[in-house]
């Protein structure tokens, strides 16, 4: 009796030691997982952060870029008055130059008149030369000295 006694207490020995080391194994299995976790959480926080500094970069970016383009648009707005305004001005330099062209053929008109009017008097002054002319060659030259 004594002797299954101690067949027992061996296998029962045998037994918390064989659970000894089940739960050694699994404790050690348990710690290989948790520093597993702490890697990936320390990763997910790692990639967290660059998310957050990526989002960051390319809300600056898009606030750069609607900057320029608000300056882009100003600049074009800026530059659409200017090209307006030459255009007003070419036009009005137009105006002006057609005005003076007018003016140029109403003076260019009036010279002709003038010259018709010259020429016509300078045939009657010429015409008053030959007859004088005449009319000393009729009475002689003694009477005109």
């Amino acid at each position: 009796v004594i002797e299954q006694e101690r067949i027992k207490i061996q296998e029962t020995k045998q037994f918390f030691e064989a659970k000894e080391l089940e739960t050694a194994s699994q404790q050690e299995r348990i710690g290989q997982e948790m520093q597993m976790v702490e890697e990936m959480k320390e990763r997910l926080e790692s990639e967290a952060s660059n998310n957050a500094k990526q989002k960051e970069e390319i809300e600056n970016e898009k606030a750069a870029n609607k900057e320029a383009l608000e300056l882009e648009r100003t600049q074009m707005q800026e530059m659409k008055v200017v090209m307006e305004s030459k255009v007003m001005e070419t036009l009005e330099k137009q105006e002006e130059l057609e005005r003076q062209r007018i003016e140029m053929e109403q003076m260019k008109v009036e010279l002709k008149m003038k010259l018709k009017e010259t020429s016509g008097q300078q045939e009657i002054i010429e015409q008053e030369r030959v007859e004088i002319k005449r009319m000393k060659e009729d009475m002689g030259e003694s009477t005109w000295n």
